[in-house]
């Protein structure tokens, strides 16, 4: 079996393949031909988002790097953003690759937490509602938005 057919298999087994197919519930704050961001619906703070490539890839060992650099060149403008429209003070930026790195989903993802003062991250996951999920969305797209306008770009590559 060639590594084509095994990244084929991999995206059809895949839940974050899912979001990208429509088939799974997600909160879109960004999208392109290449990359795709949306609200973790397990998240470990307020505002905790993900940002993926469309494309399957397994992890940081296989991702091309052009579609590394756009999307860390998108999770510099998500934490303006998060700033912005969250209050955020500062930002966690993480991404996990493979079994014994705790990796759960098997899909190149960059966690993009906000965080604040006084606010001790624990790393166990947090409930949000639906409505909740949707709110920090539409303002993180709106502030995305806003930035973009005034000329933020992301990687070029």
């Amino acid at each position: 079996m060639s590594h084509n057919d095994l990244t084929v298999l991999a995206s059809e087994k895949c839940i974050f393949c899912e979001i990208v197919k429509g088939r799974n519930e997600a909160y879109i704050f960004y999208e392109d031909k290449d990359i795709i961001g949306f609200m973790d619906l397990y998240p470990v703070d307020n505002g905790h988002s993900l940002i993926m490539p469309s494309k399957h890839y397994e992890n940081i060992f296989d991702i091309d790097l052009s579609t590394y650099l756009r999307i860390h060149g998108l999770a510099r403008i998500l934490a303006m953003a998060m700033k912005d429209s969250l209050g955020a003070d500062g930002i966690n930026i993480g991404q996990n690759n493979g079994e014994s790195a705790n990796q759960k989903v098997n899909h190149y993802h960059l966690h993009v937490i906000p965080r604040w003062r006084n606010n001790d991250l624990n790393w166990a996951r947090i409930e949000m509602s639906a409505a909740e999920l949707k709110r920090n969305s539409d303002r993180l797209k709106s502030s995305l938005n806003a930035l973009f306008d005034r000329g933020f770009k992301l990687s070029e590559c």
